[in-house]
């Protein structure tokens, strides 16, 4: 195992206790969502893709995605690995205008940034989320409070510059495993082509 992965897991580690606590005093109730992983004759290989790494609502009823990415780079890339899939944008679009909550937190070494996605990234054309470019980020002894805070929309997160886009989303997405879609569909609107624009929220 890397140490990438080796770190990866740390931090799902410490995101899971804190979700706990949360849950143990009533506020939310989050949980991992596993991978989908499938025995064919071939081996094992990834099912269907997950939209964030956990998922539940909290005590008002809203609904929360929450993936955790703990990436040492200058940028965040949007769109393909090791930052958020092409899947998890779309997720992430659908999330906003179901009304719900996708958050994304990024750790890089000692320090972590919990963004709203749709909410603070917004525009056309953006590739990565450049960590240079955040208004603030905070040490991680600060991660309990912090994630509490961003889940229960107390803790106000950093909205990117402003101009800064996010890709369009596909029409349809295909999972490089499947020889159809894999990613959540809904029909278009009547008088619409594109199933969907980025708004503002």
């Amino acid at each position: 195992m890397t140490t990438k992965k080796n770190n990866g897991s740390e931090l799902e580690r410490n995101v899971r206790a804190i979700l706990k606590d949360l849950q143990s005093r009533g506020l939310c109730y989050l949980w991992k969502l596993p991978t989908d992983l499938r025995l064919t004759r071939n081996g094992i290989h990834h099912g269907e893709p997950m939209p964030a790494d956990f998922m539940g609502w909290r005590r008002d009823g809203r609904t929360i995605l929450l993936e955790c990415k703990d990436v040492d780079r200058a940028n965040l890339p949007l769109g393909k690995s090791p930052g958020l899939t092409p899947f998890q944008l779309q997720a992430a679009h659908m999330a906003q205008e179901g009304h719900a909550d996708y958050l994304l937190l990024w750790r890089r070494q000692d320090r972590f940034v919990i963004l709203r996605i749709c909410g603070d990234i917004v525009g056309e054309g953006l590739v990565s989320v450049p960590w240079k470019k955040l208004p603030f980020t905070v040490p991680m002894a600060s991660l309990p409070q912090a994630l509490e805070g961003a889940i229960m929309s107390q803790y106000e997160t950093p909205p990117l510059p402003s101009g800064s886009p996010v890709p369009p989303r596909p029409r349809r997405l295909r999972h490089r495993s499947r020889a159809r879609g894999a990613g959540p569909t809904r029909p278009a609107r009547e008088g619409h082509d594109h199933p969907g624009a980025v708004r503002r929220s």
